[in-house]
């Protein structure tokens, strides 16, 4: 494990959920893990974005990064987000785990479309 995914495992940004959230997913990946994000957003903005992980440290550094990497984008912006970012961003994730990466754009993108239903239709989705 490289400094960066250490830094993140230790000291997590953005860890925690959300009261009544704008938007909110909940996947399970293929190995098990299993990631929650919560979002507030403002302005077509990301405002404020934090997740919950039962997994592996490696899944708990993406999640953080993915964060960091989003907070104060623009909407559109922050979709384009792909998984090659992530691991940018780590320095680079060892080959058996990126899929934790994809998990975490995944659950970023499925808690974009739950604010977009959510706003289309708000009486749809009571948490």
């Amino acid at each position: 494990m490289n400094e960066l995914i250490a830094r993140h495992v230790e000291n997590k940004k953005n860890c925690g959920a959300l009261p009544c959230p704008d938007g909110y997913a909940h996947i399970k990946g293929v190995c098990g893990d299993s990631l929650e994000m919560f979002v507030y957003i403002a302005e077509e903005k990301i405002n404020t974005v934090t997740f919950l992980v039962h997994g592996c440290d490696y899944t708990h550094a993406c999640a953080s990064v993915l964060t960091e990497l989003v907070l104060g984008r623009e909407l559109f912006e922050a979709y384009e987000l792909e998984g090659a970012h992530i691991e940018d961003a780590l320095g680079g994730l060892p080959r058996d785990h990126h899929h934790c990466a994809r998990l975490a754009v995944r659950t970023f993108r499925e808690m974009l479309a739950d604010y977009y239903t959510k706003r289309r239709a708000p009486w749809k989705s009571i948490y």
